[in-house]
């Protein structure tokens, strides 16, 4: 678990998926200003609000005083977050709509195959159960959906 003295804002991803790990490395060679990252399994979900179910289909922005953001919303604030004003605007066009809708299809797509990304091994697949991508693109109703012992035999 993440020590006493969590910073005030951070990005919590996904430690076990390749695709997660390569993406966070692109973007902080791309942003001019990079938060902590944790690995969501070093995490105290609980105590920041969020559930496993929550966190094995999203990337989740986490800052004091405010309620954790998911998916498009956390990428649009770790933009908001950036010095440049170029990428504060961006993180604020995706946070409104119809561009947040994009974003969050965009982002449901990449959640969803993840695991047939470049650096995605089959530990990325989102089992669609993670209210984030029931929130975007959802190929079965919930009641369709197997459950994660199901998916395992």
């Amino acid at each position: 678990m993440i020590p006493v003295g969590t910073p005030a804002r951070f990005l919590v991803y996904d430690g076990d998926c390749g695709f997660c790990a390569n993406a966070l490395r692109t973007l902080r060679r791309v942003l001019p200003d990079w938060p902590d990252t944790f690995a969501w399994q070093a995490l105290d979900l609980a105590h920041h609000g969020l559930s496993p179910e929550q966190v094995a289909g999203a990337a989740w922005w986490i800052e004091q005083g405010k309620a954790p953001a998911g998916g498009a919303r956390a990428f649009a604030a770790l933009l908001v977050w950036q010095r440049s004003r170029g990428w504060r605007v961006l993180g604020r066009l995706m946070s409104v709509p119809p561009v947040s809708w994009a974003a969050h299809l965009v982002y449901a797509v990449v959640a969803r195959t993840r695991h047939r990304l470049p650096g995605g091994t089959p530990l990325c697949s989102v089992r669609g159960e993670s209210p984030e991508w029931r929130a975007g693109l959802s190929a079965r109703s919930a009641s369709e959906r197997p459950s994660r012992r199901e998916e395992r035999s």
